[in-house]
């Protein structure tokens, strides 16, 4: 009985937020070329693969979470925050 109880107890897993942010903001080259995709109606790449990176990192930062979650808030013409948070099970 005393066995069991120790296996039980080393079972245990703990429970952890976790949460990476980050802020990306668009420069120069990306509107100009954002500009020319949306002139001719076409999807604006540029953005695309700056949030995606962002949010690649951000999940990187935190490693493999249970029940994932992205925020992504607009802050000024031109910025976004992206919150990645999740719960780590160690």
């Amino acid at each position: 009985m005393m066995v069991q109880r120790l296996r039980s107890q080393k079972k245990k897993r703990s429970k952890h937020f976790v949460w990476a942010t980050r802020v990306v903001t668009r420069n120069f080259i990306k509107d100009f070329i954002g500009e020319l995709q949306n002139i001719i109606g076409k999807r604006i790449t540029a953005y695309e693969l700056m949030i995606n990176k962002a949010i690649k990192d951000a999940f990187g930062e935190i490693g493999e979470v249970t029940n994932p979650r992205i925020e992504i808030t607009q802050l000024t013409n031109g910025s976004v925050a992206i919150v990645v948070y999740g719960v780590k099970i160690k």
